[in-house]
C-alpha cells in the first residue's frame, strides 16, 4: 500500500509539468464527456466516435471545481491514482507463484515500467483497462 501512495505522489508531481492536453482530440472528448455526465448526459457523441462513459464517470468529480487549471490537475491526479492501482493486482498475481519479498520486488518493477509513467499524464481510459485486465487475470 505504501508503494501505491509513493507512486501516486511521484506521478502527480510529474503530471504537474503537463499543463495542457497532449492528445488533444481524445483528451478533450473525455473532458467534455465527464462534464456532460455532471449534467445528466452519459453519452457524448461528436459525429465520428463516442466513448463508453466509465472512464469519464471516474474523472467527472474533477469538474466540480470551476477553475479549468485545477480541474485538469484533478483529472490528472485521478489518473495517477488509477494508474498506480495496477500494482495491487500485479502483486497478487505474482504472490501466487513466489514468496512475499520477491512478489513485492516484481510488483515494484511493474510499477516503475515506463508505460505506467507515460500514461499517467494524459486523459485516456488505458489506466482503467490495464487495471481491469490484471484483476481479471488474477481472478481467472
Amino acid at each position: 500500500m505504501i508503494l501505491v501512495l509513493i507512486l501516486i505522489i511521484i506521478k502527480s508531481v510529474l503530471s504537474v509539468f503537463v499543463v495542457s492536453p497532449s492528445i488533444f482530440s481524445d483528451e478533450m472528448l473525455y473532458a467534455q464527456q465527464s462534464l456532460s455526465i455532471l449534467s445528466g448526459n452519459l453519452l457524448l457523441q461528436d459525429g465520428l466516435r463516442s466513448y463508453q462513459p466509465f472512464y469519464s464517470l471516474l474523472i467527472s468529480p474533477a469538474n466540480l471545481i470551476a477553475n479549468p487549471h485545477i480541474t485538469y490537475f484533478l483529472m490528472k491526479l485521478i489518473n495517477a491514482i488509477l494508474s498506480s492501482l495496477i500494482v495491487l493486482p500485479a502483486y497478487l498475481i505474482v504472490k501466487e507463484f513466489l514468496n512475499k519479498k520477491r512478489s513485492l520486488i516484481i510488483a515494484t518493477i511493474i510499477a516503475i515500467l515506463c508505460l505506467h509513467f507515460i500514461i499517467c499524464t494524459d486523459l485516456s481510459n488505458m489506466k482503467v483497462i490495464m487495471t481491469i485486465f490484471y484483476v481479471e487475470f488474477f481472478l481467472a
